[in-house]
Parts: structure tokens; sequence; C-alpha cells
């Protein structure tokens, strides 16, 4: 199926918003370590900070999983302002999740650098819904005018499902489309130059890079993307 990528580039991408991206790589395990444990998902809530975006725009993102079912909500949300005040557009995506055993060496150890334990998991969502609800007259102006998602009837703070539509040229995942992505959560950590501001309860996904976009399970993401930080809340 087409796959675009399901949360924390494509909304950006489709509203023209931006934010530098900077790989992790993973890292040679040293010769005692612990076993992997599996990342505990079920009942979480994270969130990153408020993160710049063009025009002096800002973004902030939140995703929860429920242990009921395997769901999960991701939020998106976009503000007319550097310090995410003002709120203008909201995508929310919902669907089920299943994580895979946790990665580790031949022997089940954790992925490492030095002394910062983490485990790396494989993670395919299953899109049930996609819906943005505009929150300032301003973007329903926008949205309307672009004839966003094949539609000119955009109204403040009404939410439109948009899933399987095509919008700015992008297409946006239909319902039962799945995204083949990755995921690396820290457990205890006391430095790693590899990825700023990390800390234990810090969650990542992948990068979409050619070959490797999520699109099926041989696209799956393979490096992770070290400037979107979720914290666990």
């Amino acid at each position: 199926m087409r796959n675009l990528e399901r949360h924390r580039f494509y909304l950006v991408l489709l509203l023209f918003f931006s934010i530098s991206c900077t790989k992790t790589a993973m890292d040679s395990p040293a010769s005692s370590l612990p076993k992997a444990q599996d990342i505990p998902l079920a009942g979480g809530v994270w969130k990153t900070a408020c993160l710049a975006a063009v025009s002096g725009q800002s973004i902030k993102m939140q995703i929860q999983f429920v242990s009921s079912g395997a769901t999960y909500t991701n939020t998106l949300d976009i503000y007319n302002d550097s310090s995410c005040n003002t709120s203008v557009v909201t995508m929310v995506h919902t669907g089920t999740y299943l994580i895979g055993s946790p990665k580790g060496t031949s022997d089940g150890q954790f992925k490492s650098t030095e002394v910062d334990y983490y485990s790396v998991s494989d993670i395919d969502f299953t899109n049930q819904s996609i819906n943005i609800t505009p929150s300032s007259s301003g973007q329903v102006n926008y949205l309307n005018n672009q004839n966003f998602c094949g539609r000119n009837s955009w109204s403040l703070n009404t939410s439109v499902e948009v899933s399987g539509l095509t919008c700015l040229g992008s297409y946006l995942s239909d319902v039962g489309d799945v995204d083949y992505d990755i995921v690396e959560y820290y457990f205890s950590v006391k430095s790693n130059p590899l990825v700023a501001n990390t800390a234990p309860g810090n969650l990542y996904f992948g990068l979409s890079e050619a070959g490797a976009n999520g699109a099926s399970a041989s696209a799956r993401r393979k490096t992770f993307n070290g400037n979107i930080v979720y914290r666990k809340q």
C-alpha cells in the first residue's frame, strides 16, 4: 500500500514546516550488560518539547499507547508563534500497534554506548483514522484557499477525517495502511554523545530515508531521528 510517514514529519511537510534531522547510529555492545528488556509502551504517554518550525512557527507532538486493544493516539499541534502558545491546527492519528521483541546482540544483551542501556524494537502502526481540526480563522481560510485535501469547506474547530486523501500532492495513509517503524527506549543513561538530552524514559522513532521509508516490511526504517525526542509524562 502507499504510505506517508505516520507521525513526526508528514503533517509538517504538508503544511510547509521543516525540522532538521540528526541520525543516531546503532552502537557496539559492551561485554557484560544486562539482558535487553521489553519496551514499556502500554499505558504510557510521551510528549515532545516545543519544536521550532519555519516562519516563526512551532509544533508539539504527543503519542499515547493504550494496552487495551493495543491502540495508539498520535497528536500533532501546530502553533502560529515560536513558543507553542497560539494553536492554529491539530492533527490526530489513531490506530493499532504491534511491537516486536527487543533486539540485542546474539546473546540478547542491551545495545549500549558503554553505560547507556536501551532497547530497540520493530513496531508496526496500522492506521484507523486521521483527523485535522483548524483552530484559527486564518488557518480555516488557508485550508479553504488551498483546497486542502480536496476540500474548500473547512470550518473553525470542526474535525475532518482525511485518511486516504491526497493533500497538497501527498497521500495520507488510508484505513488499514501499515507503517513499518522502529522504536528506541532508554532505561538508564549517564551520557550519550550521539543523542543530545538523552534521559531515562526517552523514546525515539525512525527516520525516513530512501529505501527505508516504512512503506513495507522490507523498507522498515533503520536509523533513528535524534532530533525528535519524546519524553515520558
